[in-house]
């Protein structure tokens, strides 16, 4: 699908389009500085970390910006209009119920746990294939898969 491109064509946006050839010490030291800051429990974007070392383009930054402000306001707006006028009535329904689950919540929790988890590996292939070509052959693919699978296990 969309010609070996394993981002689904999340990297096709101006900036981004064109695969490095060489990289500069800032580019290779971003993945490490993240898992420094990702071991000692800071909270990070990897996306915005990682991806903005590779623009070209100044517009490119700041529409990278613009999405990633935008985009934890938006959360967090969300967040109180949905939680904050049911608060009360979720934590005594809580407390009623502790310990007694419906059967269908613990395959419903492994369902939509696997299609978040899903999805943020999805985004977080954009993340990894910035350094990669912009289309790769079934051996690169599986070369990919298989070193990404293990570097998840490990």
């Amino acid at each position: 699908m969309y010609n070996g491109d394993i981002t689904h064509e999340r990297l096709q946006s101006k900036g981004f389009d064109t695969a490095p050839t060489s990289f500069n010490y800032l580019q290779t030291a971003a993945p490490i500085i993240l898992l420094i800051l990702t071991r000692l429990k800071v909270p990070v974007s990897t996306t915005f970390m990682v991806l903005t070392v590779f623009v070209t383009k100044a517009k490119t930054l700041e529409k990278t910006i613009l999405k990633s402000v935008s985009g934890y306001g938006l959360s967090f707006a969300l967040a109180m209009l949905v939680y904050l006028p049911f608060c009360k009535c979720i934590q005594s329904y809580c407390a009623n119920n502790r310990g007694k689950h419906m059967m269908f919540w613990i395959p419903f929790q492994w369902l939509t746990t696997g299609v978040l988890w899903s999805v943020w590996l999805m985004q977080d292939m954009s993340n990894i294939a910035v350094y990669l070509p912009r289309s790769l052959h079934w051996g690169e693919l599986l070369a990919v898969c298989l070193l990404t699978t293990i570097g998840l296990g490990i």
